[in-house]
């Protein structure tokens, strides 16, 4: 099975290509897929050694490179880039079935963000792209109950995580003083970081001593720096919550071994790496409906589902606090337990079900459309 992943993706290591990047060399890795990267993305240079095939985007030569590769299927990551609506038009032509994988593009939540550009964006050109689409690639069900997309067919196949020697053991269990952690891209509002605050505020007016100290991790520009520490002064908050430059590596591992719970209170995602990477080291998480894992999490006793309405969040908040603080150990064995089911060798026999089973849908469709 030949598959085409299309995205705006350059070589780091965050969001979509973090988590594109693991899964194509994964899907390789099985014998049973042949998968490949077109990057619309301009200006970058592919690495020597990348594990995988990857293709920059030729707008004069695009018909010669959907041919060259000759795909069963391809799957646009993402959805606002007018990029996808010319290789849209030519995989069509060439009779080529063609899937969107949103991450996360499609919940209720991100679509309030340009909500009028979008409209207009989607009158014009993006409902023809989805309405030509054969079907949606949901991380999970729960993105899918966050869309408000409704299309034909629905598939899923979520994001994994790379399996390593972690050890349980390794993680404290002193929980005298909590340490929540925060470790992603600094968007204030994609990632809520100002709901997390004004949860925050309200435990601390509360006088409540429940020991909890913050480490927010990320790429900080100063602009976005200044503004948080300005935040964070105005809601009293200076003492409990520290701001860090982006981590990797052997730092990054000791970040996840030094905090106790893993807090993610976005508006909107797909399937977060961070989350993963959390709870792959044995880190249960508290976050928001909108990460599309709270109610996977909660169901595991994992971690726990908390508002997005900053009151009830502070509830949600220390409720997670005080369940972990009796039982740090249960929470820690469960979340790792979870952890280990999404390493990618184990998720892939689902995307080889799931790839054959589009191709076989797509065949039928055409059947059906000949008689």
């Amino acid at each position: 099975m030949k598959i085409l992943h299309i995205a705006d993706i350059g070589f780091y290591k965050g969001g979509i290509s973090h988590a594109l990047h693991q899964s194509i060399c994964n899907e390789n890795d099985t014998g049973e897929i042949d998968s490949c990267l077109m990057t619309i993305s301009k200006n970058i240079v592919v690495p020597e050694k990348i594990g995988f095939s990857c293709v920059l985007f030729d707008k004069a030569n695009m018909n010669g490179q959907i041919k060259g590769i000759s795909p069963d299927i391809a799957i646009f990551h993402s959805f606002y880039k007018l990029e996808y609506l010319l290789l849209a038009r030519v995989l069509k032509k060439k009779n080529i079935p063609y899937l969107i994988k949103p991450h996360g593009a499609f919940s209720m939540s991100c679509r309030k963000k340009s909500r009028n550009k979008k409209r207009i964006a989607d009158i014009f050109a993006f409902n023809r792209f989805l309405r030509d689409s054969f079907g949606i690639v949901y991380l999970n069900p729960e993105e899918r109950k966050n869309s408000y997309v409704d299309a034909r067919r629905n598939y899923y196949l979520p994001n994994g995580i790379i399996p390593d020697a972690y050890d349980l053991k390794t993680r404290k269990t002193d929980v005298k003083t909590i340490r929540l952690l925060f470790l992603g891209r600094i968007d204030v509002y994609h990632k809520g970081i100002d709901l997390l605050m004004e949860g925050l505020s309200i435990i601390n007016k509360k006088k409540l001593d429940y020991g909890i100290e913050v480490d927010i991790y990320g790429g900080k520009d100063k602009r976005t720096h200044t503004e948080l520490i300005k935040m964070a002064k105005r809601r009293g908050l200076k003492e409990i919550i520290k701001f860090h430059d982006w981590v990797s590596g052997e730092d990054k591992e000791k970040v996840f071994l030094e905090s106790d719970i893993f807090i993610l209170t976005s508006r909107y995602e797909g399937m977060p790496m961070g989350v993963l990477e959390a709870i792959s080291k044995g880190m249960p998480c508290l976050l928001s409906e909108y990460t599309n894992m709270a109610e996977m999490l909660s169901r595991e006793n994992a971690g726990w589902k908390v508002d997005t309405n900053p009151e009830c969040m502070a509830e949600d908040i220390l409720e997670g606090i005080r369940q972990f603080r009796e039982h740090p150990e249960f929470w820690q064995r469960n979340a790792y337990g979870l952890g280990k089911r999404m390493h990618w060798g184990t998720l892939m026999p689902q995307y080889i079900d799931t790839y054959r089973h589009i191709i076989e849908d797509f065949a039928l469709e055409a059947a059906k459309n000949e008689i």
